[in-house]
């Protein structure tokens, strides 16, 4: 670990001590198997950015220290840090004392960088978890964080920034707000949805800058949003050989298996990267609530004695879905990313966070 004590120029008169340390890995070593250049493939950043600090939170838990608050500035720095390291190399920025002290607006008196590539994400924090110096930022004094990370090929290029400072609700920082994503238009019918599902963190955009309505979902990010909509509870294990360990959806499967969600595509088999259709996410939402009784539906569409008619009878009467049409649900077509987040939106309430 390098450290560094400067004399902070700001009219502030902060004190400043850095705590960096960098993580270099063999590229070879971490992706020799499939399943990691998967993960990089199927995942965006912000996905990995929240599984990261999802992760290092777990781990301050279970060493019974509190939480690390989301630094949006911090985060701004290792962001674009991690992006020069993907058009260069693994090294820390020389700049970051000037950097913070640009950028962050709050008072500080510590701050420390963890740097790292790798081929995933369960790799990456399995190295930082093992490397002393590494690992001291993760369990340390701090108590906010930025995490940055940028995609070139199957490569992850990871930055944690920590700092020590007063805790955001002693500041005038509030919770993050709504990003500007270009594609989810205030008029849209999903835009409250993505509003919520963004600032409770149950998913984020597919860029800085895109939200990908229209796009599809995969049952890990299904089981996923559910899980973390339901307050990512602790749950025991699951037997499925396709779920990647330490994965942003692991700890979730094992979650929708124990609870009865789903049952994966096979006895072993989860099938994490499946497209979910619109019948299935009901499905699974009518589970997680504990496959209440229903009156009848609408539609015509939905077959009579299908595994998913009583799930579906349930969103209409509970207003989580219209249908496609008011006499369509359209049951086999890929429930898309806006339709999700909605239909979680709609069964917690339309809340406005």
């Amino acid at each position: 670990m390098r450290i560094l004590a400067r004399s902070p120029r700001n009219v502030l008169a902060r004190r400043l001590l850095v705590l960096v340390a960098t993580l270099a890995i063999a590229t070879t070593g971490l992706l020799g198997a499939d399943t990691t250049v998967a993960e990089a493939q199927s995942s965006t950043a912000s996905e990995m950015e929240h599984e990261f600090f999802t992760l290092l939170n777990d781990e301050r838990t279970a060493r019974g220290l509190a939480a690390l608050d989301a630094d949006s500035g911090m985060a701004g720095i290792a962001h674009d840090w991690s992006g020069v390291m993907s058009t260069t190399h693994l090294h820390h920025r020389p700049d970051l004392l000037e950097q913070v002290e640009a950028r962050v607006t709050t008072e500080w008196t510590r701050i420390g960088e963890n740097v790292g590539r790798g081929g995933s994400v369960a790799t990456l924090h399995q190295a930082f978890m093992d490397s002393p110096t590494h690992y001291d930022n993760v369990v340390g004094r701090y108590n906010r964080l930025g995490v940055g990370v940028v995609l070139s090929g199957s490569t992850i290029w990871v930055t944690f920034n920590f700092l020590e400072g007063p805790a955001l609700a002693e500041t005038a920082a509030v919770s993050p707000t709504h990003p500007t994503f270009t594609d989810v238009a205030q008029d849209a019918y999903f835009y409250g949805a993505v509003d919520w599902a963004w600032k409770v963190s149950i998913t984020t955009g597919t860029t800085d800058t895109t939200f990908s309505p229209n796009g599809g979902v995969t049952r890990a990010q299904a089981v996923t949003f559910l899980w973390r909509a339901a307050g990512s509870p602790t749950s025991g294990t699951h037997g499925f050989t396709d779920v990647v360990p330490g994965s942003y959806y692991d700890q979730a499967v094992a979650w929708a298996s124990t609870a009865g969600i789903t049952t994966g595509t096979s006895p072993t088999t989860f099938g994490p990267h499946l497209t979910v259709s619109r019948a299935q996410m009901v499905t699974f939402q009518w589970r997680a609530a504990g496959q209440p009784a229903s009156g009848s539906h609408p539609f015509t569409d939905v077959e009579a004695g299908s595994y998913y008619e009583p799930a579906v009878a349930w969103a209409a009467e509970q207003g989580i879905t219209t249908g496609a049409t008011p006499t369509q649900f359209n049951p086999m077509s890929g429930v898309t990313r806006g339709q999700s987040v909605t239909f979680l939106w709609r069964a917690a309430g339309t809340p406005t966070v």
